[in-house]
């Protein structure tokens, strides 16, 4: 994916980020939490081209403020030896074993993230394309134009108490989604079993919160995931953000199309399945309907 020149940067309106044959992108964001001792921070790296010439620069502070950054010119080979060097003073681990190695407690956690579902539907909602161009049943496409909508994402997303504000490292990629989810399951078992082990809730809840970066604000003491509510909301926003980017992924799947095909029949093909609208007053509408209505849960309004 293409790497965003953080927003804080100076130069950012005239640099990009530089790619190395060895290196890959020359870009990474750290985290690091610990509830004990209320730390919270984030370390920020990207080597920057402008015309040939390499810079680095780097923002770090407590994660979801500002921080403080720095912005030097280096010479190439100091510039990628810096970039290593922090990287494994931080982490503990070398940059080219970054996908190997699982995060080690006490140390930073590289984050991974990806492109913003916002991002890509920025793009499609600045034009607006003819109905009469697409080949599929008008109705399907009001259906996949609206469930593609940014609004109903951002709506749907808020209705169930995902707050992207506390995200605040960018979007997060689907491997960080997977690491929160096997630490939740761990502090899970604890809560089931009446815990009262607080160093293991304390440690358990430090990964957490340096794998998936939350914004609890300057002062905030950072709370242990150590009652169900707070596991139950943790688990609501893991699962928002795996929608997010299965969302984003099927977008991004339809951008690759051919830029003749109306974009909401390009989103309709990338789902590879075949829709049909059925009457509503056929038998199998009725068994469907019946079945919403009585596997519903209790939180759900329709």
């Amino acid at each position: 994916m293409a790497h965003c020149i953080d927003p804080e940067c100076p130069i950012s309106s005239i640099a990009k980020i530089h790619h190395s044959s060895k290196l890959g992108d020359c870009c990474y964001i750290l985290n690091q939490t610990n509830t004990k001792t209320n730390r919270n921070k984030f370390f920020k790296l990207q080597i920057l081209d402008v015309k040939s010439e390499l810079y680095i620069y780097t923002r770090f502070g407590r994660t979801g403020l500002r921080g403080v950054s720095t912005c030097k010119r280096y010479d190439k080979d100091s510039a990628f030896k810096m970039f290593e060097d922090i990287f494994y003073d931080k982490t503990g681990i070398t940059w080219v074993n970054r996908y190997d190695r699982d995060p080690l407690i006490g140390k930073f956690v590289w984050i991974q993230t990806t492109e913003s579902i916002t991002d890509e539907q920025s793009e499609r909602s600045i034009t607006k394309y003819d109905i009469k161009t697409s080949h599929i049943d008008s109705k399907i496409y009001h259906l996949i134009d609206k469930l593609s909508s940014q609004d109903l994402i951002t709506s749907t997303l808020k209705s169930n108490n995902f707050d992207s504000e506390k995200m605040p490292l960018g979007a997060l990629g689907i491997t960080q989604v997977t690491q929160g989810r096997l630490i939740l399951t761990k502090i899970k078992s604890l809560i089931d079993t009446e815990s009262d082990d607080i160093d293991m809730f304390e440690s358990l809840s430090s990964q957490y919160y340096s794998i998936v970066p939350c914004n609890f604000g300057k002062e905030k003491r950072l709370p242990n995931i150590d009652i169900l509510d707070r596991y139950e909301e943790l688990n609501c926003n893991l699962d928002a953000l795996e929608d997010i980017i299965m969302a984003g992924d099927v977008i991004k799947l339809s951008k690759s199309a051919d830029s003749s095909i109306n974009p909401i029949d390009a989103i309709y093909n990338s789902l590879g399945v075949k829709l049909s609208m059925i009457d509503d007053d056929s038998e199998i509408f009725d068994i469907i309907k019946s079945w919403m209505r009585n596997t519903r849960g209790s939180t759900h309004s329709y």
